[in-house]
């Protein structure tokens, strides 16, 4: 099964973004230093502001982004060593899940939205990339082998 396939079943669905949610934010609360001090401030700020923001977040990216996520697993599936896959090509995942969002920022009209995705897209790359593994870990569970 896909992830593309998944997402069509609602319950399914809903695992998948509770996992996402659940892996951005230990992301966010794991970042170090300055950078992850000011991060996890203005995640803080911006929950408080919208709470369920990553939730809406993933779920109006989802269907965009599986696709992506689909072709990465299937090649990593095909390694024959999945996580070891995923490390390697971690810029390459990084790269193409923000060109996703760079695509569906490009779209919107919103100019709040889009001052705020300008100001954090140059240090976006680090800290997708920084997640790849946990997002490895996340196909893992909703697709198996």
């Amino acid at each position: 099964m896909t992830l593309v396939e998944l997402l069509a079943q609602p319950a399914s669905k809903e695992k998948v973004v509770a996992d996402c949610v659940r892996v951005i934010e230990q992301e966010v609360a794991e970042r170090p230093g300055f950078s992850g001090v000011a991060l996890r401030t203005g995640y803080k700020a911006f929950q408080k502001m919208r709470p369920n923001v990553t939730r809406s977040a993933i779920v109006r990216l989802m269907p965009d982004m599986a696709p992506v996520l689909d072709q990465h697993w299937s090649e990593a599936v095909a390694s024959g060593d999945r996580h070891r896959w995923f490390d390697a090509q971690r810029g390459r995942v990084a790269d193409d899940l923000l060109a996703v969002t760079d695509r569906l920022a490009g779209r919107s009209h919103n100019a709040v939205l889009l001052r705020l995705y300008k100001s954090l897209r140059g240090s976006a790359r680090d800290h997708v990339m920084a997640g790849v593994p946990r997002l490895a870990d996340l196909l893992q569970v909703h697709l198996g082998a």
